[in-house]
């Protein structure tokens, strides 16, 4: 069976079961895309993202997205790229969306959180109460390095000194993980207003 073949047969399956069409009876999170550029090169990244990747999204469009994120009733704004903290927007982005009481996450790839600067992206995350979604390929260090090369890796020791380093800058937040993640995750505060939550 070729490609057209599925494509036609899952649409003529669709169109017995539902007349009318799939449709949605509710949109709950709204995922902005910031563009492919990312301080990493990982082999499995599906959007060929990495630092010589230039496109972003513009002032224009994310003024649109605010805009809509007003309007709608979503529950959550999923914020993605390439490295989202990398847009030279994304902090005004994220603080647009939460002045306009939207809950909002970030999916990351947690290498810049902890940049040692003046404007301490993790600072600035709690200080917003944005959740973080980490994104790594798996939960063994050495599957880490195949993946996205031992040269610019997030050490998942370091993991363990990220959570330090958030106990130290306030004990609100915390870290929540799921399945392969689980063993990275030695600390969970209570009353969290941020979390990291490795996938």
């Amino acid at each position: 069976m070729t490609g057209e073949e599925i494509v036609s047969t899952f649409e003529e399956q669709i169109t017995s079961e539902f007349p009318n069409g799939l449709t949605s009876d509710d949109i709950s999170m709204l995922q902005v895309n910031l563009g492919r550029q990312c301080n990493l090169s990982c082999s499995h990244c599906h959007l060929e993202c990495s630092p010589s990747r230039t496109e972003i999204m513009s002032k224009d469009i994310m003024e649109k997205v605010v805009a809509l994120a007003a309007f709608e009733d979503f529950k959550l704004i999923d914020i993605t790229g390439g490295a989202p903290e990398l847009h030279p927007d994304f902090r005004w982005l994220v603080e647009s969306l939460r002045d306009s009481g939207k809950p909002v996450q970030v999916r990351t790839n947690l290498a810049l959180i902890d940049e040692k600067d003046d404007e301490n992206i993790s600072n600035f995350l709690y200080d917003n109460g944005v959740s973080l979604v980490g994104s790594l390929p798996c939960y063994m260090e050495e599957n880490v390095d195949a993946q996205r090369g031992s040269s610019h890796v997030l050490n998942l020791g370091i993991d363990a000194e990220y959570v330090s380093h958030l106990d130290r800058t306030n004990e609100a937040h915390a870290v929540e993980c799921d399945g392969y993640g689980s063993r990275l995750c030695p600390f969970a505060g209570a009353n969290a207003r941020s979390y990291v939550h490795l996938r």
